[in-house]
């Protein structure tokens, strides 16, 4: 019998303190406490320069599966952009230096897009005073700032805050609000058309008081004249995250209502968005996980609801969309629901159920990723997290079963830390972002069964980093890693 080799990815699940804190443990979930007793367990770092960001900036979902599908660190655009603002070069940018120049050529107005996070996990802020400052020593005359609101690295309501960091004057004004759960289809606040307001702050608090968050904001339109973008102007793009940015840019481009000679550029790499200028380019391991997997003719599965599905394709890929030989794509749709937190387990049972059937058909290797405790940690929603929680573990039972029935092997881990610290232990305020927090590994095979441990799991002290993964499961089939992997197999260190 064929054996197949499992990676299962709980988003958002890191180790943190068993105390109310933690959504985690107050979940209870009794299944991989279980399997945390009786196999090899341990913890991974995921955050920082372990995954090529920032020294002490909190993991993403985009660096921890990049990370692990390339089995060695890579730095981050965001690391890039960084150095290039200390250094200096970053004003000296082709790229933006020729979107400036445009903007003077044609006397219009530059319009910056992205998201400002209260953490500055990505230095966001940063990154737009530079662009400010860039353009002001450019002497552009009207600079419009579109915000997108509820980053994954703020808390629910913390758009006024974040707004504050702005170094707003004549020239820079604020052009819209965007909501990033509308983001994708924002571009009508971009553009001027639709809502209007000239008073952000009530518009703002107008939605508080309906219950919503800053990620609900609906997109609205800012004064003062000229409002949203016209004939002749830039707009750049300043997020090194592309979701949920890649969409907006593909329905500027081909929106019937976006101007004429609108010129645009985005300061990282969205993906495929035609022939959008790209100021700073990412790096693309050649050797990952997947393609040493297709060299050895191995079968490989790829499943995730859309949004995490990137994450296991694009990213794990190296940054790469095509899919390699003998890998197999299922994207299962994330439900459509006003308020994430309506539908706690999102599709979990389904990618399991699909994760399975690909296993019974004597897969060589699948992965899946539990959306879920992540999402629902973004909500601030702690019962919604715990019920989250409590579906993962449920369906990771399932999947143990069906591993262990076909004598295959199972790695449990996550991409970084966020539902096991949802409240500051000294204030006791909601946190909703992600963290430095190490994640959970447990490896799973019937020779790697033990005695079950008595005390309460704690997966030890951090053995490794995210970059381990890949060359655990290259070790698990037999595989030797490439030179290009610094990453080390877990077996035999795990406790």
């Amino acid at each position: 019998m064929k054996r197949t080799v499992v990676l299962l990815i709980l988003d958002g699940w890191g180790v943190g303190q068993n105390d109310i804190t933690n959504a985690i443990y107050a979940a209870q979930p009794p299944i991989i406490t279980e399997l945390a007793h009786r196999y090899p367990s341990g913890a991974l770092l995921s955050h920082g320069i372990a995954v090529g960001l920032p020294w002490e900036a909190a993991g993403t979902g985009e660096s921890g599966h990049l990370t692990i599908g390339a089995g060695r660190t890579v730095y981050q655009t965001s690391v890039k952009i960084a150095l290039a603002i200390a250094d200096g070069s970053f004003f000296e940018n082709a790229v933006l230096r020729a979107a400036l120049t445009s903007t003077i050529k044609a006397k219009g107005t530059l319009h910056l897009v992205g998201t400002l996070s209260e953490k500055q996990n990505n230095e966001s802020a940063e990154r737009l005073r530079a662009l400010i400052k860039l353009s002001e020593r450019a002497h552009i005359p009207r600079i419009r700032i579109h915000l997108l609101l509820g980053g994954t690295e703020s808390g629910p309501r913390a758009a006024l805050k974040i707004m504050q960091t702005v170094p707003w004057s004549e020239t820079v004004k604020l052009g819209s609000l965007i909501g990033r759960y509308y983001a994708a289809n924002a571009k009508n606040a971009i553009l001027g058309i639709g809502t209007k307001t000239d008073d952000p702050e009530k518009y703002l608090h107008d939605f508080y008081l309906h219950g919503m968050n800053d990620e609900f904001t609906e997109p609205v339109t800012i004064g003062p004249d000229p409002r949203g973008v016209e004939e002749n102007d830039t707009v750049v793009f300043f997020d090194c995250d592309d979701t949920p940015l890649r969409n907006l840019v593909n329905a500027m481009i081909t929106a019937q209502e976006t101007p004429k000679n609108v010129s645009m550029a985005t300061l990282t790499d969205y993906g495929a968005i035609g022939t959008v200028p790209v100021a700073f380019t990412d790096d693309q391991p050649e050797k990952t996980l997947g393609s040493v997997l297709a060299e050895n003719n191995k079968t490989q599965f790829r499943i995730a609801e859309t949004v995490r599905y990137p994450h296991v394709t694009h990213y794990m890929n190296g940054r790469r969309d095509t899919p390699l030989k003998n890998e197999y794509r299922i994207l299962v749709p994330t439900e459509n629901v006003a308020r994430k937190d309506e539908r706690p387990e999102m599709m979990t049972k389904e990618i399991a159920n699909r994760g399975i059937a690909a296993i019974e058909e004597g897969a060589d290797f699948v992965v899946m990723n539990f959306a879920a405790p992540d999402v629902m940690a973004h909500t601030g929603n702690f019962e919604a997290v715990k019920i989250a929680i409590r579906a993962a573990d449920r369906e990771l039972g399932n999947i143990t079963k069906a591993v262990l029935a076909r004598g295959g092997a199972l790695i449990i881990t996550s991409d970084h830390g966020n539902a096991e610290q949802m409240r500051n232990p000294v204030t006791g305020a909601a946190e909703t972002n992600h963290n430095i927090n190490p994640v959970p590994v447990l490896v799973i095979a019937k020779e790697l069964e033990k005695a079950p441990k008595s005390d309460v799991p704690s997966y030890g002290v951090t053995i490794g980093l995210l970059t381990d993964i890949a060359p655990t499961v290259l070790t698990l089939m037999g595989i030797n890693k490439p030179q290009e992997m610094t990453g080390s197999s877990l077996i035999g260190r795990l406790s």
